[in-house]
């Protein structure tokens, strides 16, 4: 298992933009301020969803629009949840914000949102 903390996670802006996990074991990203993907950018396309934990600490709502797509499982700890467009989430999601919002062309592949 890897652990990685940062206070902003700000990736894309054009269609190659890619975070590909490999090997085995579990990722744990801990996200305390920003989360961004954007533009056309992939997080773990064609990954297992299982190798990725994503928690967001932060306000600002946790976002997935435009054309992007996330491959992991979430937990929000207080923020909205933007998946908005054409983007995309495959794996779990939990939140403790007061809403949940699936919006345009965009897709969420999940088993639980709670």
């Amino acid at each position: 298992m890897r652990r990685v903390v940062v206070d902003e996670f700000i990736f894309g802006g054009d269609q190659n933009a890619r975070v590909n996990i490999t090997g085995s074991g579990l990722l744990e990203l801990y996200v305390t301020d920003t989360f961004a993907l954007e533009g056309s950018s992939r997080f773990n396309p064609g990954g297992d969803q299982d190798s990725v934990m994503l928690y967001y600490g932060g306000t600002a709502p946790f976002s997935v629009a435009g054309a992007t797509s996330f491959q992991g499982h979430v937990y929000v700890q207080t923020a909205d949840v933007d998946i908005l467009n054409s983007g995309g989430v495959t794996g779990h999601i939990v939140t403790g914000g007061t809403s949940v919002d699936i919006t345009g062309n965009a897709a969420a592949h999940v088993r639980v949102i709670y």
